[in-house]
């Protein structure tokens, strides 16, 4: 009987030395040598901003014709033609839009190139980006305008006809370009 329970306490040794020896053989190389990992959580909030400047601010078309369209200025080649350009750090989506009326109500803005009596019309014309006339709502020019890239234009003024002569002095109206982050 005693030599069965060493035989039994040697089974059980070997037992659990061979489980104790599979154990270690799959927790050992994690442990000691296996790969390990972590993580950073990275957040941040971009910014950037606009910042669109039209060169040469003053359009003066001087003594027009009534029921005529004056040319003055084109978008390529000449010195008179005017430049838009995004000096910001993002992409701008730009729009354009004028006064209702001149600024002594005079004269009311036509959007179609077909201005009638006491109206004119104002059309923005560049050779890539397209030609809109100028309304009294925002209406987009340009979807994406590049950073640090100007973009030429001319324009062009056409004028009805006056329905009395005191309609027949200066005239102002203002083109207004916004530009809002583009898509």
């Amino acid at each position: 009987m005693g030599c069965k329970k060493v035989n039994d306490l040697e089974n059980s040794f070997i037992i659990y030395l061979v489980v104790l020896v599979f154990v270690i053989s799959f927790v050992t190389p994690a442990v000691l040598g296996g790969a390990h990992s972590d993580y950073v959580t990275v957040t941040f909030t971009p910014s950037g901003d606009i910042d669109i400047a039209v060169n040469r601010t003053t359009a003066t078309f001087g003594t027009v014709t009534l029921n005529t369209n004056d040319n003055p200025t084109t978008e390529v080649g000449d010195t008179s033609a005017y430049s838009l350009t995004n000096s910001g750090t993002v992409k701008a989506h730009v729009y354009i839009k004028s006064n209702h009326t001149t600024d002594g109500g005079e004269w009311t803005l036509e959007g179609a190139g077909s201005p009638g009596l006491d109206e004119f019309s104002i059309k923005l014309t560049n050779s890539t980006v397209g030609t809109r006339w100028f309304t009294n709502t925002n209406a987009s020019w340009i979807a994406s305008l590049a950073i640090d890239t100007p973009v030429l234009f001319g324009l062009t003024l056409d004028i009805g006809t006056a329905s009395v002569e005191s309609k027949l002095d200066e005239q102002t109206t203002r083109l207004n370009f916004t530009a809002t982050l583009a898509s």
